[in-house]
């Protein structure tokens, strides 16, 4: 919780800790990262969050680029993510759905 509020406070930090971690995942499953797109601040239900987006593919199988956008923060003293993942060709349809949606979140 205190490496995240760390990352609150400037979201680069936040994407040099989950970059990696996040490249290997996607290697050991057969996947790679395209490209990573600049951490971002976002709010998300009135809340300010921080955005870890890329595009990638998932899995060498089906070699669809896909765009992965994931909204990170803390919860109830958890780190807590909500993520959209579609083909990289669809999120200009969906980003905007995505994001009416999660505005809707109500926190405690």
């Amino acid at each position: 919780a205190m490496l995240f509020g760390m990352a609150e406070a400037n979201p680069q930090l936040l994407g040099e800790w989950a970059r990696p971690l996040i490249a290997k995942s996607l290697e050991e499953n057969g996947g790679k990262v395209l490209e990573w797109l600049p951490v971002k601040k976002a709010t998300l239900g009135g809340r300010s969050v921080s955005v870890l987006t890329a595009r990638l593919i998932m899995t060498e199988k089906v070699p669809l680029p896909m765009y992965a956008s994931v909204y990170v923060f803390m919860n109830k003293d958890k780190l807590s993510g909500l993520g959209l993942f579609c083909p990289d060709s669809d999120r200009q349809f969906w980003s905007p759905l995505f994001i009416q949606t999660a505005n809707r979140l109500k926190w405690e």
